[in-house]
């Protein structure tokens, strides 16, 4: 799941999706001073079809921080930036593809203003409940620890179908001479580095070591527009995505001490979806490996979505059971305009209307639905 999942009915952030799979920044230090004006625990909550969300800032004496939304499970999302001019405070997320926007008031107590993901505006006051807060990252005991049985290099790859795009990553090489058999791993949804980084867990960093303990040489790369890899992953389809793929998998294929019959995709989540397709559309794979991979079209796992997260945050059966069936309106028609964004746009906004919602509102929502991305899923 992903911020690009979002319930256009609830019109939620979708923070527990994200929590699962977005988290593809690191926390960024901001300029360093003994103690950033910002450090401490904000706290607020937003309001989602009627209900409160909580939301929490985490900002640190060097202004590293991440946010947490503790109603939705979800903890160490990561913020990019922490930055105040004047009286304005800033929080980006990119892993939500969203930001905190806030004036702070003169005792330095309070910041009102609201949390924005794309055309969404969702008014909040955040209040100082302490005055440093800590970030510090929970125990991982699976992280790999030396000796390693492999090397490791960082490579870079370009991707003739995408002149813009040159993908970062590591690849990690068994001892011995080889030729060893070799697989490129392929991150779920939302902007992803080369470890899938999500709440202080890094999956593909285990993946990596325990498959090259194994024999088998690992690729794993920073998603385009994340990281070190260049190119826009907002702009990016699922056969954007997959034309990345193909790029790291004929490279892989390429490379001395690599057993070219022997090489295979591992995708997770939407990766399960585009390992597949990287074979069909010609990728010259041995074999597909889908861990937790789709297996239902892309609009009913939406509605899935939109249905349980509905249900975690205590709405009525009734009320969920109405939105789940506009939700599924929803998607058939974006289905039915895959090829066509206005019409798409339009479609959607037509149901939303004559559901009752506000026609700038529909709008706003029809928007979030028929991008690019959305329309191939």
């Amino acid at each position: 799941m992903n911020h690009r999942f979002l319930a256009v009915v609830t019109l939620s952030l979708g923070l527990a999706c994200c929590a699962q799979w977005a988290q593809a920044v690191t926390a960024a230090h901001v300029v360093q001073a003994e103690t950033h004006p910002l450090a401490g625990r904000w706290e607020g909550a937003i309001t989602v079809g009627g209900r409160p969300i909580r939301v929490v800032f985490r900002v640190d004496a060097s202004g590293a921080a991440v946010m947490d939304s503790p109603d939705q499970g979800a903890n160490g999302i990561a913020v990019q930036s922490v930055t105040l001019e004047g009286d304005q405070a800033t929080f980006v997320m990119p892993a939500l593809g969203g930001r905190f926007e806030g004036a702070r008031s003169a005792d330095g107590g309070t910041l009102d203003g609201a949390l924005i993901q794309g055309a969404a505006r969702m008014p909040v006051v955040l209040t100082r409940t302490a005055e440093v807060a800590s970030i510090a990252g929970l125990a991982r005991p699976q992280t790999p620890q030396g000796p390693f049985t492999y090397s490791s290099r960082d490579v870079t790859i370009a991707n003739a179908a995408a002149p813009s795009v040159t993908l970062a990553g590591t690849l990690t090489i068994p001892e011995g001479p080889g030729p060893h058999p070799a697989v490129v791993l392929i991150s779920g949804s939302g902007p992803q580095d080369r470890n899938e980084t999500v709440m202080g867990h890094q999956p593909f960093l285990i993946w990596a070591d325990a498959l090259s303990r194994q024999g088998i040489a690992v690729l794993r790369y920073d998603d385009r527009g994340v990281g070190a890899s260049t190119g826009s992953f907002l702009a990016a389809t699922g056969a954007d995505l997959a034309s990345d793929a193909r790029a790291a998998l004929d490279w892989l294929v390429s490379q001395p001490g690599i057993d070219p019959d022997r090489v295979g995709l591992m995708g997770h989540s939407e990766g399960g979806t585009l390992a597949p397709y990287v074979v069909q559309q010609g990728g010259e794979g041995a074999w597909v490996v889908m861990l937790a991979g789709p297996t239902v079209r892309g609009g009913d796992i939406i509605s899935e979505q939109q249905r349980r997260i509905a249900l975690a945050m205590g709405a009525p059966a009734d009320q969920v059971e109405a939105g789940n069936a506009l939700q599924r309106r929803i998607m058939e028609a974006v289905a039915d305009h895959a090829d066509d964004r206005t019409g798409a746009a339009e479609s959607v906004t037509q149901i939303l209307v004559e559901a009752g919602q506000p026609e700038a509102a529909a709008r706003s929502a029809a928007a979030g639905v028929s991008t690019d991305w959305y329309r191939w899923f």
